[in-house]
Parts: structure tokens; C-alpha cells; sequence
């Protein structure tokens, strides 16, 4: 692999997970002090446990350090399906201190928005977190099993207190949070108090595309091609399917 040019070794680490780009600079010693010195190829971390284990995960979190300046390269961290307990978003917050987008989508059995707003709240209280010190823009933590929510707002507000911007972004929204009056105006006929099912905020018709602003409950059908909407899960398994029979076009003569 020495024989190959610089950016060729960059763009494949580009791909790569945080313990494989470690395994990666440590085997190529050729370009691990190029590796070292870039800061775009730490700029975004991509945690796969399918890839390492806890131990080795952590051995190799520990290596982004302020004495070799690597801590402050990392801007994101994508943790998405990582559905572990031995592994937390939080511990991301702590780490990196520019970080600005965190991903920890489909972590359906380990991700408690009160548990985590305690943690937070409690670690701003032992000053071990300064509120706004971090410049977090974004914070994903949408599973397909998020039905209600009723501590997003007091996380959503912990966050905020945290960043150096006015306001965090999530990925998920209570179905009666939006202030568009067209869509209150279609939701008329509905009675009570406003929807607080939990919506992703990319959550899209599986056959044309439509980009849903309430949940499927409260809008069953689709307002673009007025199909019946079907559940998140398996909204998306269709869309799963879409996307791979385009990848994997049929090749036969016939």
C-alpha cells in the first residue's frame, strides 16, 4: 500500500470506521504521520460495532488526545445502529469539545431522552459540562419505535443551554409541532389536543416521495399521491427495497 498516492489512502479512509482508520494508520507506517497531521480525516467518526468490540472501541477513543491535537479535529460522530449500553452519545459530548453533529439513530433499546437530560443536567451542575461551550448544531436520535416523548422538550432545552448556538437541532419533533397554518387548517377535523407521536423529520412517502410533516396516525393518507400510509418501520423497508433494486439493476440479456 505504500506505492499508492496520498489521496487514494485518504478517500478509503474516508469509508472506514474509527477502530479500523486506527488499524489502518498503524499498519501503514508509511502514512500514519500523514494520517496524523490531516485534519479532514478525523473531521468525522463513524462508530461500527459490527467492526470491533467495547474494549478495542474505547482503546481507540482514547488515542484522540490534546497532547497529539486530534481531539480537537473531530466535528462529527455517526453512531447510528450501535444499540448498546456499554456505549453512550453523551461520552461523545465529553470527548470532543468541537463537536458539532451527533448521530446516534436506531439505538431503539438504549435511548432514554430522560435518562440522558439528567446525566447532562447533572454534569452542568458538577461543572464537568460549561454551558455554552460546545458548538453543537445537531443532535440525531430517532428509532422507528419512538412513539411519545414526553421529556423532549427539557432535553431539547438542556442541549440548547450547552451550545454556543441558539438553538440545537433534532431529528424528531412532537406530530402538533408545526406552525404552518395550511396544516393546521387540514387537521381541522381533528379534536382534542395537538399529537404528541413523535415524527422524524425524514419521513417520506415510500412511493412518491412526499416528505410527511404529521404522523400516520393523524394523517393516514398521503397528501402527494394519496396512497395510505403505512407505519415508520415499514415505510422505510419499502424505500430500503426501492433504493437497492436501483443499485442492483438487472443485467440480462433476455
Amino acid at each position: 500500500m505504500s506505492v499508492l498516492p496520498f489521496d487514494v489512502i485518504f478517500n478509503i479512509a474516508s469509508y472506514l470506521d474509527v477502530c479500523t482508520l486506527w488499524a489502518l494508520a498503524d499498519t501503514c507506517r508509511a502514512y500514519r504521520y500523514e494520517f496524523l497531521e490531516s485534519p479532514s480525516t478525523w473531521r468525522r467518526l463513524v462508530i461500527d460495532m459490527k467492526y470491533c468490540d467495547v474494549k478495542l472501541l474505547y482503546a481507540s477513543l482514547r488515542r484522540f488526545r490534546d497532547t497529539n491535537g486530534l481531539r480537537p479535529y473531530v466535528q462529527e460522530v455517526v453512531m447510528d445502529g450501535n444499540d448498546s449500553a456499554d456505549i453512550s452519545p453523551i461520552v461523545m459530548l465529553v470527548k470532543f469539545p468541537n463537536l458539532r453533529t451527533l448521530s446516534a439513530r436506531q439505538r431503539r433499546f438504549n435511548t432514554n431522552i430522560e435518562a440522558d437530560t439528567k446525566v447532562l443536567q447533572d454534569m452542568i451542575r458538577n461543572k464537568q459540562l460549561q454551558p455554552g461551550t460546545l458548538p453543537l448544531m445537531r443532535v440525531n436520535i430517532y428509532h422507528y419505535n419512538m412513539m411519545h416523548e414526553p421529556h423532549l422538550a427539557a432535553f431539547q432545552r438542556t442541549l440548547n443551554r450547552l451550545s454556543k448556538h441558539d438553538s440545537v437541532s433534532l431529528d424528531i419533533r412532537p406530530c402538533c409541532d408545526n406552525g404552518s397554518l395550511v396544516d393546521a387548517m387540514q387537521r381541522l377535523h381533528l379534536d382534542g389536543p395537538g399529537c404528541a407521536r413523535v415524527v422524524s423529520d425524514e419521513a417520506r412517502c415510500w412511493a412518491c416521495g412526499y416528505s410527511f410533516t404529521y404522523c400516520f396516525v393523524c394523517n393516514p393518507i398521503c397528501p402527494g399521491c394519496r396512497s395510505k400510509r403505512l407505519p415508520p418501520l415499514a415505510n422505510d423497508q419499502k424505500i430500503g427495497k426501492q433504493n437497492e433494486s436501483e443499485d442492483d439493476p438487472d443485467f440480462s440479456v433476455f
